[in-house]
This record gives C-alpha cells, sequence and structure tokens, in this order.
C-alpha cells in the first residue's frame, strides 16, 4: 500500500516521520503539563540502564525494583548505516533536532 501520490511507501516515510521527536513532544504537551512528562533518551538507557530506571520510577514516584536490568532485543542485529544514509538523516533532523533540544532544555550529547 502506497501513503501518497508520490509513492512513498509507508514503512520508508514511516520511519523518518517517528523521529521528528519535536513534534511529537510538542503535541503531548498541548495535552499534558511539562512536570507530567518524562522523555527518556535511549542512549542514556543503554549506557547506565539501572540509573535511568530508577529516573523514571521516581517520576512516578514508586519504588524502584530490584531487578537485574538487561537489553533485549527481537530481531536479529542489523548492518552498519551507510555513510551516504547518515549523511541525508543528519540533514533531515538537524532544524527538528534543535527544536528538541530547546524543548527539553538538554543539549543530548549522545546524538552528536
Amino acid at each position: 500500500s502506497l501513503c501518497h501520490e508520490d509513492r512513498i511507501s509507508c514503512w520508508r516515510e514511516g520511519y523518518v516521520l517517528k523521529g521528528f521527536y519535536a513534534d511529537q513532544l510538542e503535541h503531548l504537551l498541548h495535552c499534558y503539563p511539562a512536570e507530567n512528562v518524562l522523555v527518556a533518551i535511549s542512549e542514556r538507557i543503554r549506557k547506565d540502564m539501572r540509573k535511568e530506571y530508577e529516573r523514571v520510577f521516581r517520576f512516578l514516584g514508586v519504588s524502584a525494583l530490584p531487578l537485574p536490568f538487561a537489553e533485549h532485543f527481537a530481531s536479529p542485529p542489523t548492518p552498519p548505516m551507510s555513510l551516504r544514509a547518515r549523511n541525508v538523516l543528519k540533514q533531515v533532523y538537524r532544524t527538528p533536532n534543535d527544536r528538541l533540544r530547546n524543548l527539553l532544555r538538554d543539549e543530548i550529547p549522545e546524538w552528536t
């Protein structure tokens, strides 16, 4: 199935559109006060799962669970992204990611 007349397939368009986090966050902040929204950066979770999950527990006002945190993936690893694709995506996301950094008041150094 196709999403638009210009014949962009849904799965390709969907992957790129899902990366416009500032749009998603702005919509969420129209519905909920900022103090009720927690944004987690996946790179930070992968770096220190216990610390980041404890941050989520604190935000929710619940006791932390004494669990062994581990990363699990249902699909096999994918090959590295090509340099060309990486450069295109950097260009596509440059301005939206600047908006996101401003919204979060966080430079998100993991993304540079």
